[in-house]
Order: C-alpha cells, then sequence, then structure tokens
C-alpha cells in the first residue's frame, strides 16, 4: 500500500466548494478593498447582549449570511478578490482526527491512528501555543504596529496590485495583478518580515510567523532531504521547555547573545528559565480579542458606544472564560495601547 505523509492526508481531505456572497462589496464596510468575517457564534452573542435594536436589519442579515457561507470553523476569516481568505490563527487550535479511511492510507489500525492523532494534537499545541501568543504580543506591541503602518504607508498601493510578497513553497496563489516595478515593495516587505521573524503577512495587522519545523521536510539549498541528517528550524520566539543536553543547547543558541532590541520583552517571555512563561495562554487570547474587538468598533462605533460591559459579556461567552478575564485582558491592552487602540 502506498503510504502518505500525514500532512499529505489532513491537506487532501475536507475540500469543498465555497460560495461568496456578492454583499460583501459594500463600500460602507471594506478596509483596502477587504471584508473582514465576524465569526457567526461572536456575532449572535454581540446582538443578544448589545441589543438587536442597535443594528439595522441590513446589517443583521448581511452578517449572518456571510458568517455562514465561511463557516466558524473553516478559517475563512476575510473576504478579497471574491475568494475567502483563510487564516487558522484566528480560530481556536483544532484536535487532529483521523477517520478510517485516513487511518486505511496510513497503513494504521484504527487504535493506532487515534493514537497518532492524540500525538499529533499534543505536539501541534506546543508549536501553536507559543506561536499564537507570539501574535497576541505583536499585535499589542505600539512599536510593531507603527512600523507595520509605516510599511503600509509607504507602499499605499501595492496591496491592490501585487498583494504580499509570499515564501517559497507558499501555498498562496499568485496575485491577480502583476507589476513589474516591484522591487522596493518586496524589499521593504522582507526586511520587516526578518525584523519581525514572521515568513509573511497574510492581510494586513494579520501575520505569519516564521515556523517551527522539526524535522525540516527538505534542505533548503538542495531542495531535496537528506538521507540520515535530522535538519531543524526553530526560530528565537519560540520557548525551549525540556531539560538536559541539547534543550540547554538550543537555549543558548537561540538566545545566548541577547535579544535585539525590539524582541527583548518577547525574549524575556519565552526564555527557558523564565517565571513569566505561563503568561503565554493570555497573550495566545489576546490575539482573537484584539482583531475581532477592534473590528466591531470600526465597523459599529455608534451601535457599541457606551456598550463595553455588555459587549465584554459578549467576548466572555465566545471565548467561554470569565467576565472577569477578559475585562482585565482589555485593561491591560489598554495600558500597553493607549485608551483609544480599538478606534485606531
Amino acid at each position: 500500500m502506498l503510504r502518505r505523509l500525514l500532512h499529505e492526508v489532513l491537506n487532501a481531505r475536507g475540500v469543498q466548494s465555497l460560495r461568496v456572497p456578492p454583499s460583501w462589496k459594500n463600500a460602507t464596510f471594506l478596509e483596502q478593498n477587504i471584508y473582514y468575517v465576524i465569526p457567526l457564534s461572536l456575532w449572535e452573542s454581540v446582538v443578544l447582549n448589545v441589543g438587536r435594536e442597535r443594528f439595522t436589519e441590513d446589517d443583521q442579515r448581511r452578517e449572518r449570511e456571510i458568517a455562514e457561507a465561511a463557516g466558524d470553523d473553516s478559517g475563512n476569516v476575510a473576504i478579497r478578490n471574491d475568494a475567502f481568505v483563510n487564516y487558522l490563527d484566528l480560530r481556536p487550535i483544532q484536535p487532529v482526527t483521523l477517520d478510517s479511511e485516513a487511518a486505511e492510507t496510513l497503513g494504521k489500525k484504527p487504535a493506532q491512528a487515534r493514537q497518532l492523532a492524540r500525538a499529533a494534537t499534543k505536539r501541534l499545541a506546543e508549536t501553536d501555543g507559543p506561536r499564537r501568543a507570539y501574535l497576541g504580543w505583536l499585535l499589542t506591541n505600539p512599536q510593531f504596529l507603527a512600523e507595520h503602518d509605516d510599511l503600509h504607508r509607504q507602499f499605499d498601493n501595492q496591496l491592490d496590485s501585487q498583494s504580499y510578497p509570499q515564501p517559497r513553497h507558499s501555498t498562496r496563489r499568485r496575485p491577480d495583478k502583476l507589476i513589474v516595478e516591484s522591487k522596493q515593495w518586496i524589499d521593504g516587505c522582507r526586511d520587516f518580515y526578518v525584523r519581525w521573524r514572521l515568513q509573511s503577512l497574510m492581510l494586513p495587522h494579520l501575520p505569519v510567523p516564521l515556523p517551527f519545523q522539526i524535522p525540516v521536510v527538505e534542505d533548503p539549498a538542495t531542495g531535496s532531504a537528506r538521507e540520515g541528517v535530522v535538519t531543524s528550524s526553530i526560530p528565537d520566539i519560540y520557548p525551549t521547555r525540556g531539560r538536559g543536553l541539547i534543550d540547554a543547547t538550543m537555549e543558548e543558541a537561540l538566545r545566548g547573545r541577547g535579544a535585539p532590541e525590539h524582541l527583548q520583552e518577547w525574549f524575556r517571555i519565552v526564555r527557558r528559565s523564565s517565571a513569566t512563561a505561563n503568561v503565554l495562554p493570555m497573550y495566545h487570547r489576546w490575539f482573537r480579542l484584539q482583531h475581532y474587538w477592534r473590528l466591531l468598533h470600526r465597523r459599529y462605533p455608534e451601535s457599541l458606544h457606551r456598550k463595553k460591559r455588555v459587549l465584554t459579556e459578549a467576548f466572555a461567552t465566545f471565548f467561554e472564560i470569565g467576565f472577569d478575564t477578559i475585562k482585565a485582558d482589555l485593561r491591560r491592552i489598554e495600558d500597553r495601547l493607549g485608551s483609544s487602540w480599538d478606534r485606531r
């Protein structure tokens, strides 16, 4: 039996054709010709808590129609060029599941497939959690936000014409329009990516951090696997958590020479001996919180005026977490970004 890699099996399954509702083409709500999706479960919670009368029937119909088409668990976070943009870091981490067909493809018995799925879920959580925490730290970091906005002001026409430069092996399709005069845009993005340890940007304010790869699938020099050698790629934004020679050596290699000034705070958080490592789940939560909190306030400023408490309750329901936790999160984000952060 021909056996395929796990990621090939998972990527080949669950493919579906999605219809993009035409109602997204509403100039009032487009940002750089992008319509950001509000998840249906969050939208319903907001309407229930804030009050149905605070939103027009057209707004309620449009948000529901687009959210239903996108699907809460799909990772479809926006619409651009009449297509959904997929970005998985704005949805909860999903457990890996392998059904009987996947088990047969992998040459595994059902019990073995379940064990493999549990192991894969654990490993994904150990890398996805810190990566999403880094996203939460970035998007509540004034310096990152200022440089991000400067990049877009400097090249304000490039996003529509070219999209963002993507890394090798990217699954992103090429942009609809290609312009030859792109070197400055590419160089500007490359410098920004390197400085902030990014692979790319999916959309404005939706960065893609450098991935944690053990093993690297192929040698970057030869384009093929090297037999008998396991090559790893571990960006310095990821923590090391184990004990022993290998982990100590990796920690020294990643952060032994100190941190660049703009990353010092994050390095203190992820350093192996750091007592603040338990804040990673908080930053992880902040990434989704700040994204949807800002989106709602940009789109419905009048409807949400003087509705902070009931909106906080809606987010607590959405996150399935206590009201006081969300309230504390919002206070800490405001301390970092200022009182008008939700209207930037």
